[in-house]
């Protein structure tokens, strides 16, 4: 079994690994083919990409594992909560795009 599990994690540790593997290797590649400023535009929309998933869901989806087996045995209660976090999801996203798409034009 411990096999198993040593397998199994090297697999992910590799998944994680490999997308600062590729960054580190496209930094020549970059800074070759691109001015400066054009590195620079690359680097905030770089930054935006990781900021702005954690802030338009507040990691939220999170919870559903968390309380699913205190619902589960009730259908109905879990309907509601489900439907409750995707439909905040879905508001949050909306206004933080706008938000986003409202601060770009400045």
């Amino acid at each position: 079994m411990s096999e198993k599990v040593f397998k199994n994690a090297s697999h992910y540790i590799l998944a994680s690994l490999l997308p600062i593997a590729v960054s580190v290797l496209m930094l020549p590649i970059y800074t070759l083919y691109l001015s400066p400023t054009d590195y620079g535009i690359l680097a905030l929309v770089l930054s935006l990409q990781a900021f702005l998933p954690i802030l338009m869901t507040l990691q939220i989806q999170g919870s559903i594992p968390r309380f699913y087996f205190e619902y589960c045995d009730d259908k109905a209660k879990l309907k509601v909560f489900i439907s409750t976090i995707l439909l905040f999801l879905v508001i949050l996203s909306t206004a933080a795009v706008f938000k986003v798409h409202i601060l770009m034009k400045f």
